[in-house]
């Protein structure tokens, strides 16, 4: 009998996921789909996630044989219970729910990926799941009511068992003030309330990662905690030295000193957590997963430090993957199927057809030519300057792109960095990555007798006699944040970095996210095309066509409201000051909350129709609502049809 899991993390970075008998089958994270950065995820309600992986998969509700749900809420709480999902519920058949503990759910994830037969496993995030929610081996391990922030549990023979579990009471991970850095337990949260300071949102965890080497650690880590025996104790030194509200790029040398200081005090409190995993368990293995291990300076010193026979970290390491562990840790409690192996490539989503990628070029509102991709001509443009969109595949399920849904460019140009990060909306200080073959990357990377890097969870330096050769992926300290590729699991790539070494001598490409800043990365082929479209991309590598990339829209291009029905307003004096607005997707129905200027641009859209051109300083607002699906563009003239594809199939 077929055995079919599904996981779901209910989380801001939620998602869902499908294992077939015992492996994972398909993966994807909300927010690709709604096309809003960081989608919470309530099982209760309507979720596009669960919809893409079913249909992706070709089943429905009824086939499923169990479904596990894990978040960082109570799961006493109603938004939580999968049994009153629209779709779930109106199944004839209903699977078994289990609801697993967050901090469990992210160290099966990274258990079931990567291959071991034991291993310690380390959990460090922001905030998990509360004790009442706990297994009894991890309730065992505290004194006190609260959330988790780390944990430490032994893998063997497929199941977890909690030898370690630091939790915060009431004064919770983050503890948000009326005005300057917020107050922190935890090791996450002393890196989020950083981001909260600098960035001025405590999820710009990236941002502080990518600024740190600006700067100098001149605020010692015993200023964010102290070691005392087996415990960590946090400070309030930092956050009262921070009174004041003023965000980057105010205060630039100071708070590249700050980034830099809580970069070092990360490092050391990770490395101190990972040797207490490594003594707990005896095990020479390492398995790393939560938020922090997305850190990726921290991840090198582990490997390079400790002397471990191996280390993996989850490559969904957020929330996304926790989708993922909570299938496995219910399937392998329940006796089901499980066949753990060691994840090679990020590619959980699912393929697009020929004949979808031709439908959304035709559907897109200008014209589009295309023809078959050659990975010469490919490397040739990028060699004579070309930045290009590269979709290829199922899309990746963490927050990296690597190689499915990417944006290439050549490194040899210092220039190129900055180019590519205005276009992008990114600050300017923000690193961009190599991808590099595996075979080759010593050559240019020191990697420390370790080759791989095939997740770009690693910061290695470059080699000092080839910097100048690729300045726009060598950071200002002489890092740069690696990405290994091998032929057998991407030969289409691995074709184009051959080709573009046949050309240049260089055998790396800029490889960055293809989405602009505050966006979500691209899911589908029609993402893609108005990505490549407003960022100004030169081509567009569509599976295998290739296509030139308008810089423009028509200007006779009509902008009118899509099909969509408001749930609910907040008025105040007869003025609508925001609105719940349901809207369908191709994965089900999606919500969204519209305020400001966002809802304004909404309302303003007459039944007719208004031009793009028209539209003036509102075109940030129309290209947020037409992701949402809540304005619809159309041609009003026959020059902007959309050309009959010639692709040769």
């Amino acid at each position: 009998m077929t055995e079919w899991v599904l996981g779901v993390s209910a989380s801001h970075n939620g998602g869902a996921c499908l294992l077939l008998d015992g492996e994972l089958a398909v993966a994807v994270q909300e927010e690709r789909l709604t096309r809003t950065k960081r989608t919470r995820v309530f099982p209760a309600f309507h979720t596009l996630s669960i919809k893409y992986c079913l249909e992706a998969a070709g089943i429905e509700v009824d086939d499923l044989t169990l479904a596990a749900v894990s978040g960082v809420r109570a799961v006493a709480r109603q938004d939580f219970d999968l049994t009153r999902n629209p779709l779930v519920a109106a199944a004839a058949h209903r699977p078994p729910v289990v609801y697993m503990p967050h901090h469990r759910a992210h160290a099966m994830a990274a258990c079931f990926q990567s291959g071991f037969e034991e291993a310690a496993v380390l959990v460090i995030d922001g905030q998990g799941s509360p004790s009442e929610d706990f297994t009894p081996d991890e309730l065992a391990q505290v004194t006190r009511p609260g959330w988790e922030t780390l944990s430490i549990y032994r893998y063997e023979d497929r199941r977890l068992t909690c030898l370690r579990k630091d939790v915060v009471g009431n004064r919770g991970w983050l503890t948000l003030l009326d005005r300057g850095m917020p107050r922190f337990s935890g090791i996450g949260g002393m890196y989020s309330a950083v981001a909260h300071q600098i960035f001025g949102h405590y999820l710009e965890a990236g941002k502080v990662m990518g600024l740190a080497p600006l700067g100098s650690a001149t605020i010692p880590s015993s200023a964010f905690f102290e070691i005392e025996g087996s415990e960590l104790r946090f400070q309030d030194d930092v956050p009262r030295r921070f009174s004041h509200d003023e965000r980057w790029p105010n205060r630039q040398e100071e708070y590249a000193e700050l980034a830099a200081s809580v970069q070092a005090a990360v490092e050391e409190a990770v490395v101190w957590a990972a040797e207490e995993a490594v003594g707990l368990t005896g095990s020479s293995r390492l398995v790393f997963a939560g938020g922090v291990a997305l850190n990726c300076p921290a991840n090198e010193r582990i490997i390079r430090e400790l002397g471990l026979e191996d280390v993996f970290v989850i490559p969904a390491a957020e929330d996304s993957g926790v989708s993922i562990g909570a299938a496995a840790a219910a399937a392998a409690e329940a006796g089901l199927q499980l066949r753990p192996r060691r994840l090679t490539g990020d590619e959980h989503g699912r393929a697009y057809s020929p004949e979808e990628i031709c439908a959304a070029c035709r559907r897109f509102p200008s014209d589009v030519s295309a023809r078959r991709w050659e990975p010469g001509a490919v490397a040739q443009a990028l060699a004579d300057g070309a930045i290009i969109g590269w979709f290829s595949g199922g899309s990746e399920l963490g927050p990296r792109a690597l190689g499915h849904r990417s944006i290439l460019a050549d490194p040899r140009a210092a220039a190129t960095k900055e180019e590519l990060n205005r276009r992008k909306g990114r600050e300017s200080f923000r690193p961009l990555a190599p991808i590099v073959p595996t075979a080759l990357v010593e050559e240019w990377f020191d990697m420390g007798g370790i080759p791989e890097s095939p997740f770009m969870l690693r910061v290695c330096p470059a080699r000092l006699e080839k910097r100048d050769q690729i300045p726009a992926v060598v950071h200002v300290d002489g890092t740069a944040r690696v990405q290994t590729v091998d032929e057998d699991a991407q030969p289409e790539l691995c074709a184009v970095l051959a080709a573009f070494r046949a050309i240049t001598g260089v055998p790396v490409l800029i490889n960055t996210s293809f989405n602009a800043a505050g966006e979500p990365i691209v899911e589908t082929p029609e993402d893609a095309l108005w990505c490549a479209q407003r960022l100004g991309l030169d081509l567009l590598v569509l599976e295998d066509l290739l296509v030139p990339v308008e810089k423009t829209l028509p200007s006779m291009l009509h902008v009118q409201p899509g099909r969509h029905s408001v749930r609910r307003t907040l008025t105040h004096e007869g003025t609508i000051r925001g609105a719940e607005v349901e809207v369908e997707t191709p994965w089900g129905t999606a919500s969204y909350w519209l305020q400001g200027r966002e809802l304004e641009t909404f309302l303003e859209m007459a039944p007719g129709g208004s031009p793009l051109a028209e539209l003036g300083d509102r075109q940030r607002d129309f290209e947020s609502l037409r992701r949402k699906r809540l304005v619809e563009v159309e041609s009003r003239s026959e020059i902007a049809v959309n050309t009959l594809l010639q692709t040769g199939r």
